[in-house]
């Protein structure tokens, strides 16, 4: 068969179609693949097939979505469970400080009652050289109440007798 030109035409049924030849020609392929297995032979695809493909496809993208949301709900809770993990070791860590502190109240509360006891109170006046008075003189305030005296205005702004 003689090469074609882009001038000529061939006739198809009704229709004329002008063959090109400005495209390159096409290399014919090798038989065999490069990596030297032979090529599976050219064949036409039914509907059904392609639809089978596409539900094949379908599901494999749903099984790999599937798998990682599964990994990122599980990597959510391993997040969550490290979180709370550490918040509970430091609510331990606090309940631990505030039981040590009460302990150490109780303890300066035990002292200080210790310390106010009227025994430890006459052994430390005795220790600084104070002595117990011979006799107690009581006084008796008169039955109408205080008497009033200009002693104590000062601070109201009059002034206290003698001053």
């Amino acid at each position: 068969m003689a090469p074609q030109t882009a001038s000529s035409t061939r006739t198809r049924g009704t229709h004329s179609l002008a063959t090109a030849s400005l495209a390159p020609r096409a290399r014919s392929l090798p038989l065999e693949h490069p990596s030297g297995a032979p090529r599976r032979p050219l064949r036409a695809v039914s509907n059904e097939e392609l639809a089978l493909r596409l539900r094949r496809r379908r599901a494999r993208a749903m099984i790999i979505m599937s798998t990682l949301f599964l990994i990122t709900v599980v990597t959510a809770t391993v997040i969550l469970h490290v979180f709370l993990d550490r918040g509970q070791l430091r609510l331990d860590q606090i309940k631990a400080r505030v039981s040590t502190e009460v302990r150490t109240t109780r303890s300066l509360e035990t002292q200080v009652a210790n310390l106010e006891t009227p025994a430890r109170v006459v052994q430390r006046a005795g220790q600084l050289g104070m002595v117990a008075p011979h006799s107690v003189t009581y006084l008796k305030a008169p039955k109408g109440g205080v008497a009033r005296s200009g002693v104590g205005r000062g601070a109201r702004g009059t002034q206290a007798p003698g001053a």
